[in-house]
């Protein structure tokens, strides 16, 4: 991590920055601008409380670097640190995200995501999304539930979503922010969660 690179609340900010949340447009759907705004101030707001991925300035990160930069924004024991140690080493194009100085690829998303997905328990996923919401709003008790659950009962898919682009949120492009974004709104909307700022997209 260079010297004086932004983290945490300052790195997805810096996501946010470059759309800010606007009401949707009149009628059944938003532009993409209007849709990677809210899904950036959602992302600001879910990841309020961890410590996000910054760019190393390298073409790749090595494995023990890499899963060293996942067990500090999820705050994972030393077990699950080792499984991402040995899963990076196995494809080690899965850290390309961590380390570009531009919008990671679908193909290199998809493959942080998977080995993510495979060492990340989704409780420690859901603890994390709980914790960044409730330090934007203070949710009840039935909505901390609500959205544990909701992330518990998310396809594969959708939970290696959220664990690679809310860890790397500036390695993102507008369209994978947008994919990001329908996966959050859905969280919640479920919940019947509303953040300061935000509006989610409820036509599905």
């Amino acid at each position: 991590m260079p010297a004086g690179a932004p983290t945490g609340r300052a790195t997805v900010a810096a996501m946010a920055s470059r759309a800010r949340p606007r009401r949707p447009r009149t009628g059944p759907l938003r532009s993409s601008r209007a849709v990677a705004a809210v899904a950036a101030a959602v992302a600001l707001a879910l990841t309020a409380g961890l410590t996000t991925a910054c760019s190393s300035g390298s073409p790749s990160v090595d494995p023990s670097t890499a899963a060293q930069t996942l067990a500090s924004v999820y705050k994972l024991d030393p077990a699950q640190q080792r499984c991402l140690k040995v899963a990076f080493a196995a494809d080690h194009g899965a850290t390309l995200p961590l380390a570009a100085n531009k919008a990671a690829t679908n193909a290199q998303l998809a493959a942080l995501g998977r080995v993510a997905r495979g060492c990340i328990p989704t409780s420690t996923l859901a603890t994390a999304i709980v914790g960044g919401a409730n330090q934007s709003v203070a949710l009840t008790g039935t909505q901390q539930s609500c959205l544990r659950m909701a992330v518990a009962r998310l396809s594969d898919a959708d939970r290696a979503t959220l664990l690679a682009d809310l860890a790397v949120p500036t390695a993102l492009s507008d369209l994978q922010t947008a994919l990001l974004g329908r996966v959050t709104d859905g969280l919640l909307n479920t919940c019947r969660i509303t953040l300061p700022g935000v509006v989610t997209d409820t036509t599905g």
